[in-house]
């Protein structure tokens, strides 16, 4: 649970986002650590203020976190980090991609991407178009 902590309190820091989130991660060895490092070394950090850095040490993130951590206990919620293998393949190579994304009951979320038209409704869909155009009214509006 003090993993999931960390992980939910870098998405609750006021003006973090995805790419900096990651930022910080990165450079300052996981999520843990980015809270547990000081002030003047997150200011070296490319991107990282004074503001940001303050931001991050700011013990309200800490409290926000641990309200929803408890929350996502409680409605039985499965939070995926963006480092977990579970992540979606398709979204590790997006640099804004979320860095948790929750969900609740079972997911897949590395299944293969379905086709744009499954054959039954294009099937479908073609004889829509040919009663339409029987009709003599174009199969689509303009």
């Amino acid at each position: 649970m003090n993993d999931l902590l960390y992980k939910v309190a870098l998405t609750k820091i006021p003006m973090v986002g995805a790419v900096t989130a990651k930022v910080l991660v990165s450079y300052c060895g996981g999520p843990r650590e980015v809270f547990s490092t000081k002030k003047t070394e997150l200011m070296r950090i490319p991107g990282i203020g004074e503001i940001i850095a303050n931001n991050v040490l700011d013990p309200a993130v800490m409290e926000e976190a641990e309200k929803e951590v408890d929350f996502l206990i409680k409605h039985g919620i499965k939070p995926i980090f963006y480092l977990q293998k579970d992540y979606p393949q398709r979204l590790r190579n997006l640099s804004d991609a979320p860095v948790m994304l929750y969900y609740s009951g079972n997911a897949d979320l590395n299944c293969p991407a379905p086709s744009a038209l499954s054959m039954p409704y294009a099937h479908l869909m073609a004889l829509v178009f040919a009663k339409i155009s029987w009709k003599g009214l174009p199969p689509t509006s303009r």
